[in-house]
């Protein structure tokens, strides 16, 4: 089994550069980094449904090269740009063994990226739970992820839509795209309490908004 030091840690961004953040973090820690620089590209309209489609394709490009680099590796830690985990992450998700396990990263319009569905709609978590939380939603951008359930293109998830409890209507995006193909693998996916990351949004536009109303 593949020691915490030696898991890769995959990295896309469109211009290659880091939040210091993310950077002070990363010099803290031996793991082979994959930083996976990949232009933005218009393929789709819309800028919400574009940024979907730019980070899927990055996100791509770094796991099949880090699945190449490293076959010998079990797992790969996802790690977006602007998020900053607290020191030793990787071996503190480790320990559990699990399929896929993610740390709590703050949601860019309140709230925390995680959750589950209810009868009136998909309610993000409003704060950090201790211990091991099954999530319904897992964001690539702080998880560890066994290489068995790696090596198919992620989904960007623009044609896909969750309704949220306050009624609005969200792209599912990368990370609810392989949360919801997780779901049917029928892997329970989990937040370590212990991990609670900060998302510093780099990539964040004024004037933009995360929700589509439909």
């Amino acid at each position: 089994m593949t020691s915490p030091a030696d898991i890769p840690i995959l990295i896309t961004t469109p211009d290659g550069k880091l939040a210091p953040e993310t950077e002070a973090w990363l010099r803290l820690h031996d793991n082979p980094v994959i930083h996976h620089a990949l232009p933005r590209f218009e393929s789709v309209k819309g800028f919400d449904r574009n940024r979907c489609v730019n980070i899927a394709a990055g996100r791509t490009g770094a796991m099949m090269m880090g699945l190449e680099m490293f076959p010998m590796a079990d797992y790969f830690f996802f790690l977006d740009s602007d998020v900053k985990p607290p020191i030793g992450a990787i071996g503190t998700l480790h320990r559990h063994c699990l399929s896929a396990v993610g740390g709590w990263i703050p949601a860019r319009f309140g709230g925390w990226i995680g959750g589950r569905g209810t009868d009136s709609g998909f309610e993000l978590f409003q704060r950090p739970l201790p211990g091991l939380t099954p999530t319904h939603l897992l964001s690539l951008g702080c998880t560890l992820v066994h290489r068995d359930y790696l090596g198919e293109p992620f989904d960007p998830g623009i044609e896909g839509y969750v309704q949220m409890k306050d009624g609005r209507m969200c792209h599912l995006a990368d990370s609810g795209a392989f949360s919801v193909k997780m779901a049917k693998a029928e892997v329970t996916l989990f937040l370590d309490g212990d991990v609670v990351a900060s998302h510093h949004c780099q990539d964040l536009m004024v004037g933009e908004k995360h929700a589509t109303n439909k």
